[in-house]
């Protein structure tokens, strides 16, 4: 009874302010409930943009640019990396709230591929290439990965040796399982910025395989981008090479990009490679475009003066149009 008492007081001014407003209806109860709530609501919201840092705002209109333009020119470039630079300053400056954001973002399937490249640049700049952030290395393990962000991931930042070796692994793994040719070849192209030459023997199993001539033709990519020739070039391939190219069989698009490769082995087996070109240039029974390279490549680079296979048109719109 005594608490009744001294609380009484806080009931007279609530009690004074329904009288005064001649709320004795539950009518007029609920919409001055209602314009209270609303009241409330807008001194929240109000709070809350005072509370959101000008990194926040500029993510938040990037995120809204890339949605909106596709092309992006000089003046659209300029006004982005202004604000990429206000972002990656909000990172630096340690902002927790920003940093939840872009983890948001980053997870959210709908964000467009240009949007999250930038990301990655953005993290880039802020941790250098030796600290990627974790989402960044738990998203190389992620089985459902946009192999295109993978490969922007892999040319940014160092790998560690474990992760390096883990997706490597998985790569195989996804090219062996892949459904489909096009996904077959995204996960060679991954493959090929990640193992710097280690995984040739795999590229030259693909040669030989049944595999289709686009995934062949991406493998034969891979092996010409290595840059440590010297370390992982082979005169057994060689041997494969020209079984491949002198072969009736081989589709004349593969043959031709075979016959260019060699100029990647011409750097390491000059004598080897020639050997093979002024074979494929006297073979008269193989596609005039490979004829042509071995003969140009011998002109060229062994100083000789072989006239060159006429090509039709015809051939040349087919090679082009590959």
């Amino acid at each position: 009874m005594g608490i009744k008492k001294n609380l009484g007081w806080l009931a007279k001014p609530w009690q004074f302010i329904i009288k005064k407003l001649r709320l004795n209806t539950p009518r007029r109860k609920m919409v001055f409930g209602g314009i209270f709530l609303l009241f409330f609501s807008i001194i929240y919201l109000l709070i809350s943009l005072l509370n959101v840092s000008k990194a926040e705002v500029a993510l938040a209109e990037l995120e809204k640019s890339f949605k909106e333009e596709a092309i992006c020119h000089e003046e659209c470039y300029l006004w982005r990396q202004g604000k990429e630079k206000i972002v990656e300053l909000g990172l630096k400056d340690g902002n927790t709230k920003l940093e939840n954001r872009i983890l948001v973002y980053w997870r959210d399937s709908e964000e467009n591929f240009e949007f999250k490249k930038e990301f990655i640049q953005i993290m880039l700049a802020t941790y250098g290439k030796n600290s990627p952030p974790a989402y960044l290395s738990d998203y190389l393990a992620n089985p459902d990965a946009n192999q295109r962000l993978i490969r922007e991931i892999v040319s940014g930042f160092d790998l560690g040796a474990t992760d390096n070796q883990s997706l490597l692994v998985r790569l195989n793994d996804e090219i062996k399982k892949a459904a489909t040719s096009t996904e077959k070849i995204e996960a060679i192209k991954t493959l090929g910025e990640v193992d710097g030459g280690s995984e040739i023997a795999n590229y030259f199993l693909l040669l030989n395989s049944v595999e289709d001539v686009k995934v062949k033709k991406q493998a034969i990519k891979n092996i010409s981008n290595i840059l440590e020739k010297s370390k992982y070039f082979t005169l057994e391939q060689l041997t494969i090479i020209k079984s491949l190219v002198l072969a009736p069989e081989t589709n004349s698009s593969l043959r031709q990009d075979l016959v260019l490769l060699l100029g990647d082995y011409y750097l390491v087996y000059p004598e080897e490679s020639k050997v093979i070109w002024d074979d494929a240039y006297k073979n008269e029974s193989l596609d005039s475009i490979s004829r042509l390279f071995s003969a140009d490549n011998l002109n060229h680079l062994a100083g000789e003066k072989l006239e060159l296979p006429a090509v039709s048109s015809e051939e040349w719109a087919d090679y082009y149009n590959q």
